[in-house]
């Protein structure tokens, strides 16, 4: 693992964990004359600390070395290596995959008990688990694309 290609993963985190949560506390958001009578009130900047914080977590400790390990996976299936569309779309649905393994993982440590309610109660974040795998993926594409530019 090179160190400029750590620092490019870091910073293409950063950026798709701050889209991520703008999308997020959007959606998420209620407004305060729609919300239960003696529920907390979240702002979307509120909303958006909150999602920052924990989809930078994920992505730092969960995709970051799963990205790495895609990497390594597909320069090494040789007919990837002249067809880049094949690349994009073999990788998106490596990344779809891996959007939903890790958000999974995480919610299997954060629970005590998962039952398949549970599951069934937060496929909105596993929809957003996904937009942001691919966020990060079509991201970093960008800047190791400008970067080879630069050089």
């Amino acid at each position: 693992m090179r160190r400029e290609n750590f620092i490019r993963k870091l910073i293409v985190a950063l950026i798709t964990s701050s889209l991520l949560s703008f999308i997020m506390a959007i959606i998420m958001y209620v407004p305060l004359s729609e919300q239960k009578p003696g529920s907390a009130y979240w702002s979307v900047p509120g909303l958006w600390i909150v999602y920052f914080i924990f989809s930078t977590l994920i992505i730092i400790i969960g995709g970051i070395p799963y990205s790495f390990f895609i990497d390594s996976v597909s320069t090494r299936i040789k007919f990837l290596e002249d067809n880049k569309i094949k690349r994009i779309l073999l990788n998106s649905i490596m990344y779809i995959f891996g959007g939903f393994l890790i958000f999974t993982i995480f919610v299997l440590f954060d629970s005590n008990e998962v039952e398949f309610n549970d599951f069934v109660s937060v496929y909105k974040f596993y929809i957003f688990g996904v937009i942001g795998a691919l966020l990060f993926y079509y991201f970093d594409e960008i800047a190791r694309l400008l970067i080879q530019k630069r050089e």
